[in-house]
């Protein structure tokens, strides 16, 4: 069983679609997923409001910060106090949905082997729609920056696509106390931690209206990339790999 761990911040438009499509897939997949952890990073809007109708129809937690920390800080409570040991991070705007997990073949030998799937935009299979060209632009731009750097820390030529938003990780196989960043550049920490080779998925990813990146954060991300596969690769070498 899976544990579904999605961070939000102030999500009332989007979020509802997102889990009426895990309401779906889990009528069709009823012994894959046994829980879904929605982790609010401080939303001062109705998204919890509309997260709670669906209670009843899905398996939903709901983990509350009093005030924004941040999406990777969300994503490790999250991991923190899952039940489960498989754990399928997702976004709330649902770009990269539930539904991937059907491309992976032979999704229960992946569970059992306790195989680590990164999902990839760039693969062949894979597709993009809806976004801009100055997006794709950006985010091709630090996919590669951030490829460079997770060789740097890791010496690993193995992710596709670091920043897709579904992964499946194994509580089993990482140290989530080691897990540090809060804010931006832990795809690159996470992909560091994971604790196995990475086995890349191509997927459907649709890019949803509302979702902004703002250039000063596309530069602190940058920055704490930078940060993040320094300490990466000496905690990395510390433990031996």
């Amino acid at each position: 069983m899976i544990s579904v761990i999605v961070p939000f911040l102030n999500e009332e438009k989007r979020l509802p679609s997102t889990l009426s499509d895990m309401e779906c897939f889990m009528r069709k997949h009823p012994d894959v997923v046994g829980e879904i952890i929605l982790v609010d990073d401080g939303s001062t809007d109705a998204t919890v409001e509309g997260a709670m109708r669906f209670m009843s129809r899905l398996p939903l937690r709901i983990e509350r910060f009093p005030v924004n920390r941040g999406k990777w800080a969300a994503l490790h409570h999250g991991m923190s106090v899952a039940r489960y040991d498989a754990l399928l991070l997702l976004d709330a705007d649902g770009s990269a949905s539930i539904w991937q997990l059907e491309r992976i073949r032979g999704l229960r030998w992946v569970l059992r082997q306790r195989r680590v799937v990164f999902g990839s935009r760039f693969m062949e299979g894979a597709s993009i729609e809806g976004k801009s060209l100055l997006r794709s632009v950006v985010s091709q731009g630090y996919r590669w920056y951030g490829l460079f750097w997770y060789w740097f820390a890791t010496g690993r030529c193995d992710v596709s696509d670091l920043q897709c938003p579904m992964k499946l990780v194994y509580k089993s196989l990482m140290d989530v106390e080691k897990l540090c960043v809060e804010r931006f550049a832990g795809d690159v920490e996470l992909a560091c931690i994971v604790g196995g080779e990475v086995m890349n998925v191509p997927v459907e990813f649709m890019h949803k209206a509302g979702s902004r990146v703002r250039l000063s954060s596309v530069v602190e991300m940058g920055m704490e990339t930078v940060r993040v596969a320094f300490r990466m690769r000496r905690f990395l070498k510390e433990r031996g790999e």
